[in-house]
């Protein structure tokens, strides 16, 4: 898929933030969230959504109160047990939050992986990850960030390759620049832009 726009782009300081990235607000379900094949709901934590496979697999989240680097933040708890027949595991079971279209998306966070692998950080607009970046059990919190200039979605947290993954996130930042709108007024004369974003993968987030 290909998203373009033509035509000159105003420039623009409007930006977005990432909400309730320091865990500490529970969502509208409580504390202790499962959701099952072909599903999507609130997490545990509020203003983040987890979501399960197509077909087959969970997801559940569980906020724990300074649970994170050196107990002195929150963190939510992640698991994604795997469908018992992995040929109709489809997408990956996780955790997003979507702040919208942006450009110069930066994006920190903390990530202990407690088994299984965890794809993470920014995605496109239209779905894929913008970098495909997989981390594996390190037997300690790492501390990750992560810059982009593609045109951003907000940040999501994945078990693409069926590995019943369990991890814990914490401190989640991001912030992004709005997408310029095209300023069809000015004169055709001093020129024309263009953006073009392409899927890496078939895979989406969701």
């Amino acid at each position: 898929m290909t998203l373009m726009a033509s035509g000159l782009l105003a420039a623009t300081n409007a930006s977005a933030s990432l909400l309730n990235g320091d865990f500490s607000q529970v969502g509208p379900y409580g504390n202790g969230v499962v959701t099952n094949a072909i599903g999507a709901s609130w997490s545990s934590a509020a203003d983040w959504i987890q979501f399960a496979p197509e077909q087959g697999g969970s997801v559940g989240t569980y906020l724990i109160q300074n649970g994170g680097p050196s107990g002195l933040s929150n963190a939510l708890y992640v698991t994604s047990p795997a469908p018992s027949d992995s040929a109709f595991y489809e997408d990956g079971a996780g955790i997003y939050q979507e702040i919208g279209a942006g450009l110069h998306a930066h994006a920190e966070f903390d990530l202990l992986v407690l088994q299984g692998t965890v794809t993470c950080g920014l995605y496109q607009e239209s779905g894929p990850f913008l970098s495909f970046t997989t981390y594996s059990p390190s037997g300690d919190w790492i501390h990750i960030t992560q810059d982009d200039n593609g045109i951003s979605g907000g940040i999501a947290f994945e078990d693409l390759y069926n590995s019943n993954a369990i991890y814990e996130v914490a401190n989640v930042q991001e912030t992004q620049q709005a997408v310029p709108e095209p300023a069809s007024v000015l004169p055709v004369a001093m020129g024309v832009g263009l953006i073009a974003v392409r899927r890496r993968r078939s895979g989406t987030k969701s």
